[in-house]
C-alpha cells in the first residue's frame, strides 16, 4: 500500500512565515482629532527619509559629500587612469578651555535655513531644488562664519528634512511658541527663529482643509506672534525665572513662565488664556498654535499637561518627536508639535551639548569631560550632600569613584565603573537634581 501523505510538522520560523502570508491585514485606525502628519507635500513617499524621519547632527566627510551631492541633484562618475596629489597645510589647533572665565557658547545670532519663496504652480522637482539650494548656501554660511571664530561649530541639525518640518509648522500657525528651558535660556532661544517667524503675516497662515474663519480681517493684519515659553520653572527659585522672564521682556520678547510637572494648573490657566486673549484679538474663530524648540527641552511634556492626558510619547532621551504632530487643546485653539531642532552654536566645548541634554548621555563615548565641566560648576560640598559621599579631591575621578563605590557599581577585576556613575551624574544634572542656572545679563 501506498504510504499516505503525511503533513510536515512546520518550525517555529515556518509557522511565523504562513501566519504572515495569510494573515489578514490590518484595519485601518479610526481618524482621531490628535494624527501624525507628515512636514511637507514635496517629500515623494517613496523616498526611505520621508518614512522614516530622522535627526542628523554629526556626519563624516563622506556623508557631507553625498548630502550636498543630493540636494544639488547631481551625479558623480569615478575618474580612472588619473594622477592627483592632495596637499595639506591644515593644523591641528588645540584650544585651552577654562569654564570659570570663557563662556561655553557665543551668543550671538547664527542664521538658520528658510524655506524659499513657493507657489502652487511649480513642480516638485522645482521645490526641492531650489529648497537644496537654500540648504547648502546655509551650509556655507556657517562654514564662513566658523572661520572667522576661535569658536568652533558645534553638532547641529543636518537633515533637510527636519528642517520642512519647521517650515510648515510655521506656516500653519498663528502664534509660534519657542520652548527653552529656564536654566540655560539664550542657548536654547535661537533669535534667528525669533526674526524669522515675524517675517510671516497672520493673512499667509496656511489654511488650507479648515472651513472655520482662520484668516484675521484686513485690519487685523500684521507679523505673526513668537513667544518665548520659559519651561521647567519648577527647576529654579522663583526669583530666578522672574528675572529671566524680565530680561526677555526687556528685549522685546513676549515671554511666560510654564513648569509641565506643575498640578496646580495655574501655568495651564495662564498660558491658555493668553492664547484666547490671541485669539479674540485677531477676530478668529479658531486659533493655531506651533511649538518649536530644542530636543529635551519639554515639548511633549507641556502638550500632555495643557492637553490634561497623555497624546504624545514623552522619553528621557532627546529627540522623541519625529514628525510634526496636530491637535486640540480646546474647541477653539489647535496646536503643531514640531520635532525638536538642534540649532546652530558656536561653542569652545562640546561636552556642554551632553549637560544641556542635546546629546544622550547614554550614548556620548567621552563620559569624563562633561563630568569634569561639572566638577568646575559645582561645588564639591554640593556633590557631597546631593549624593551623600565624601570626595576625597577635587576633579571628576575621586568623584565617579565614590560613586561607584557607594552604590557598590564594579566592572570586570572589581574597579569601580566610573561609566555607569558618569552617566548617572549626567542624568542627574539634565533632570534638575544638581541644581544649576543662568540668569542673562
Amino acid at each position: 500500500m501506498p504510504k499516505k501523505n503525511k503533513k510536515q510538522k512546520r518550525g517555529p520560523i515556518g509557522r511565523t512565515l504562513v501566519k504572515q502570508m495569510y494573515s489578514k491585514k490590518p484595519r485601518p485606525q479610526k481618524n482621531s482629532e490628535f494624527k501624525f502628519v507628515h512636514s511637507t507635500e514635496t517629500v515623494s513617499r517613496g523616498e526611505k527619509a520621508a518614512r522614516n524621519l530622522e535627526s542628523i547632527i554629526e556626519q563624516n566627510d563622506l556623508e557631507q559629500f553625498f548630502q550636498a551631492a543630493q540636494a544639488q541633484a547631481r551625479d558623480f562618475a569615478a575618474t580612472h587612469k588619473s594622477n592627483i596629489v592632495l596637499t595639506s597645510t591644515a593644523r591641528a589647533i588645540e584650544t585651552v578651555y577654562d569654564p570659570t572665565v570663557d563662556q561655553p557658547f557665543l551668543h550671538t545670532k547664527l542664521p538658520i535655513p528658510t524655506r524659499p519663496e513657493w507657489n502652487r504652480n511649480q513642480t516638485k522637482a522645482q521645490i526641492r531644488e531650489n529648497e537644496g539650494n537654500v540648504y547648502l548656501n546655509w551650509r556655507r554660511e556657517l562654514a564662513d562664519i566658523e572661520k572667522e571664530t576661535k569658536y568652533t561649530m558645534a553638532p547641529f541639525e543636518k537633515n533637510i528634512l527636519v528642517w520642512q518640518q519647521l517650515w510648515r509648522v510655521v506656516e500653519k500657525s498663528h502664534v509660534i511658541v519657542q520652548i527653552v528651558d529656564v536654566r540655560e535660556p539664550l542657548f536654547y532661544f535661537s533669535q534667528a527663529l525669533h526674526e524669522y517667524c515675524g517675517t510671516f503675516s497672520l493673512s499667509s497662515t496656511d489654511t488650507s482643509g479648515f472651513n472655520e474663519q482662520l484668516l484675521v480681517p484686513e485690519e487685523k493684519d500684521g507679523p505673526k506672534s513668537t513667544i518665548v515659553m520659559l519651561n521647567k520653572c519648577d527647576l529654579v527659585p522663583e526669583e530666578v525665572s522672574a528675572a529671566i522672564e524680565n530680561y526677555f521682556r526687556s528685549k522685546g520678547v513676549e515671554t511666560i513662565r510654564y513648569s509641565a510637572k506643575d498640578e496646580t494648573g495655574m501655568y495651564k490657566d495662564m498660558f491658555l488664556n493668553f492664547v484666547d486673549n490671541k485669539r479674540v484679538e485677531y477676530e478668529l474663530e479658531k486659533i493655531h498654535i506651533g511649538f518649536v524648540g530644542f530636543p529635551n527641552v519639554g515639548k511633549s511634556s507641556v502638550i500632555n499637561n495643557l492637553y490634561g492626558e497623555k497624546v504624545v510619547a514623552i522619553s528621557a532621551q532627546p529627540g522623541k518627536t519625529k514628525h510634526f504632530q496636530s491637535g486640540v487643546f480646546t474647541d477653539v485653539i489647535r496646536f503643531y508639535d514640531c520635532p525638536g531642532l538642534v540649532f546652530p552654536k558656536l561653542t569652545l566645548n562640546k561636552s556642554y551639548l551632553v549637560l544641556y541634554g542635546v546629546l544622550s548621555a547614554d550614548k556620548v563615548r567621552d563620559y569624563r569631560s562633561p563630568c569634569e565641566l561639572i566638577t568646575h560648576l559645582v561645588e564639591k560640598s554640593e556633590l557631597e550632600r546631593i549624593y551623600h559621599i565624601t570626595i576625597e579631591e577635587d576633579g571628576h575621578g575621586p568623584l565617579l569613584m565614590a560613586i561607584a563605590v557607594s552604590h557598590s557599581w564594579f566592572s570586570h577585576g572589581a574597579k569601580p565603573n566610573e561609566g555607569k556613575a558618569a552617566r548617572v551624574v549626567m542624568k542627574d544634572w539634565n533632570s534638575g537634581i544638581i541644581p544649576h542656572w543662568t540668569i542673562p545679563q
